[in-house]
């Protein structure tokens, strides 16, 4: 029997469902529990897939083309061109949950476990490495959804998924969500197969569990017969992809139906804002939110992401939230504006685990030290909750004066949820 998946849940509510019109996109990330969870920023490069070195001797002419190989968690390949991001990853391996970069694109992912046998393949990337890949390589939702799908058909999936010290399987296959200020996909994989949906309205939401039935804009080129070879479609009529694909032994979509009903029922307005998907994200009644810390898995960092809708080129035009820490319940969103000067500080970054064995980072440890009753007494949502107003009402208005003064927002909210846990 598969490991059953039991982590992640990714969100996206589209106008006209949002306050202001805004797309508003939120993730958790459920992980083993005893695995930290940092948040990083990565600085754009400007290398191409390759170079190529010309040389004279004597006569030859000498063409000789140089590779630059990017180490992902398991494998090497070509790197890119990337762009400013910020990551919030686990700190054992080089992919992330999720993330966003200067261009406004978001992507997070979920685990699923397909009829295609994930141990025993070949080391791969993974899900993780894959979105991190597509936040840093693409200046929008179509060009993440094509870095995607192009990663899977190229290189597959594949290797652990997990710190060795879990003793957990190795993998899964996954699931991703992909949003920018005019758009989305949620594309759904099993091996180097897969199909994706174009998302324009509404709210969408995936769980652990496969979505897409025959309601796909694209596929791989061989994914029928793929299907057929295998034995798993016998080619009538269109192929249902979840049907096709999804592992049975392993399929529960609770967490999605709950999820789904605390849209429908916060969207009813079409006044849903970021605070809300904080309420989604915060959850324990419908599974959402793991919040109980003697549980083999927990919600190690959580995300929400606001993006002003259309192809806006103001240099305040998204803004995101995270974590950086377990349990979103008794955890500060702190905010992050894109600017070429930004910083978020060390706070949040965690040590090689030469320096420490368990790489947690100064606030992580700062949470770890007091107890959930302790933690909700410090009441972080209320001085939370005016920061997000204020921020949001900064993005409303498109007022642009005194950005540079809020590029250490990050670092400085992270400080201040360090002073407020540390307080009597």
């Amino acid at each position: 029997m598969s490991f059953v998946a039991r982590s992640c849940d990714t969100f996206v509510v589209f106008p006209p469902c949002t306050d202001s019109h805004f797309i508003i996109f939120g993730k958790n990330s459920d992980r083993p529990s005893n695995e930290i969870q940092e948040v990083i920023l990565v600085a754009p490069n400007q290398r191409s897939e390759d170079t190529v070195e010309v040389r004279f001797c004597y006569f030859l002419f000498i063409n000789t083309r140089r590779y630059f190989n990017l180490q992902c968690t398991h494998i090497k390949i070509p790197t890119a061109k990337t762009y400013h991001c910020i990551l919030s990853k686990p700190a054992w391996c080089w992919g992330a949950e999720m993330g966003s970069n200067e261009y406004g694109v978001c992507v997070g992912n979920d685990a699923v476990h397909t009829k295609i046998p994930y141990d025993g393949r070949e080391p791969a990337l993974t899900g993780l490495d894959i979105v991190r890949l597509a936040i840093e390589r693409s200046k929008t939702a179509d060009d993440a959804m094509k870095t995607i799908c192009d990663l899977i058909e190229t290189y597959g999936q594949g290797g652990s998924c997990f710190d060795v010290a879990t003793n957990l399987p190795s993998g899964y296959d996954n699931s991703f969500i992909v949003v920018d200020q005019t758009g989305g996909w949620i594309i759904e994989t099993a091996d180097r197969v897969w199909v994706a949906k174009k998302l324009t309205e509404g709210y969408h939401s995936i769980s652990n569990v496969l979505t897409i039935g025959t309601d796909y804009d694209l596929t791989s080129k061989n994914l029928e017969k793929f299907a057929q070879e295998i034995h798993l479609w016998n080619g009538s009529g269109k192929l249902d992809f979840a049907k096709t694909f999804q592992d049975p032994s392993s399929c529960s979509d609770l967490r999605l139906k709950n999820g789904r009903k605390l849209l429908e029922k916060l969207t009813a307005n079409n006044t849903f804002s970021a605070l809300d998907m904080m309420a989604v994200l915060r959850d324990e009644q419908s599974g959402i939110c793991m919040s109980d810390k003697t549980d083999s898995f927990l919600t190690t960092g959580s995300q929400v992401s606001v993006l002003k809708t259309g192809d806006d080129k103001k240099k305040f035009s998204h803004c995101h939230f995270f974590t950086a820490t377990p349990n979103p319940k008794t955890s500060l969103f702190k905010p992050f504006i894109f600017s070429k000067k930004a910083e978020i500080g060390i706070l949040t970054i965690s040590p090689p685990s030469q320096v420490e064995s368990t790489r947690a980072h100064p606030l992580y440890v700062a949470h770890r030290d007091l107890t959930k009753t302790q933690l909700k007494e410090k009441r972080l949502e209320d001085f939370e909750r005016d920061g997000v107003k204020e921020l949001l009402a900064k993005l409303k208005s498109d007022d642009e004066e005194n950005i540079e003064d809020i590029l250490s927002l990050f670092h400085d909210a992270v400080s201040a949820e360090m002073e407020l846990l540390d307080s009597p």
